[in-house]
């Protein structure tokens, strides 16, 4: 009598393949495709930007997950319980020993110094949005809740710029075009040389908006001018600055990090 064969059981590899492959591949392309430059990925980004915004966020929280792992190093973090205290600063509104005009707007509160006719700082907020779409750029304004009544000529000629301190299209795709205009109130600018503000300043507001707002749940950024003695002024009063600063935090898992 002959014996019956066993009958060989069905390997799992077709299925396993069959699932890492996909996934695989995803991964790959999701790296590839945040590595690309921005003008690289701009035709998705305005065609299919769910996709774009997919893709993106896959590869963040990749980086995420590895950096979590802590082989090579992780983000500077510590533990800071109810460390949100406002709309749109972390941690409350920066302390100074100037009598500053605290303005409360839309999208952004700002430090304001009648002696220095600046901003010392300004906080603002900014999240994940389906598409940055940013109004047609308005035209500064004059303050009227500021005494020191700075106008958008005290700049002209001068050899500055009227640069942003809580910036304009970071604060236009978040909070609308009425936000966007009081980012152009002569209390949020302050003097910064041209290539500054249009280049390496541009650039960093950019990316926090870009790429940091995309990427996190919140980012929190403060911002403002530095002075140091003897402080030079432009003709009109206005303080200028030797140097400006900008801290970029988030909250990840109860605990602040800076990216």
């Amino acid at each position: 009598m002959k014996k019956k064969k066993k009958k060989s059981k069905p390997s799992r590899a077709p299925a396993i393949q069959f699932i890492t492959i996909p996934v695989s591949l995803w991964i790959i392309s999701a790296i590839l495709y945040s590595s690309l430059p921005q003008e690289t990925r701009r035709p998705i980004y305005e065609a299919v930007p769910r996709l774009d915004r997919i893709l993106r966020r896959t590869s963040f929280q990749i980086f995420s997950g590895w950096d979590e792992l802590g082989i090579g190093g992780t983000d500077c973090t510590t533990f800071v319980p109810a460390v949100k205290s406002g709309i749109y600063s972390i941690g409350g509104q920066p302390s100074d020993p100037f009598k500053l005009r605290h303005l409360n707007n839309r999208g952004y509160a700002v430090g304001y110094s009648e002696s220095f006719k600046n901003p010392l700082w300004a906080t603002y907020r900014i999240f994940d949005v389906p598409k940055l779409e940013s109004p047609p750029r308005p035209s500064f304004q004059r303050d009227p809740r500021s005494s020191a009544g700075v106008k958008p000529d005290d700049f002209t000629r001068s050899g500055y710029d009227r640069g942003h301190v809580a910036p304009n299209f970071a604060i236009a795709t978040r909070y609308g075009p009425e936000a966007q205009k009081e980012t152009f109130l002569m209390t949020n600018i302050m003097p910064q040389d041209p290539l500054i503000n249009r280049y390496l300043w541009q650039k960093l507001e950019h990316r926090i908006a870009k790429e940091y707002g995309r990427y996190f749940e919140e980012i929190w950024v403060t911002t403002g001018p530095i002075f140091t003695r003897p402080v030079k002024r432009l003709p009109t009063g206005i303080a200028i600055p030797s140097a400006y600063y900008m801290i970029v935090a988030d909250i990840h898992n109860e605990q602040l990090r800076t990216p």
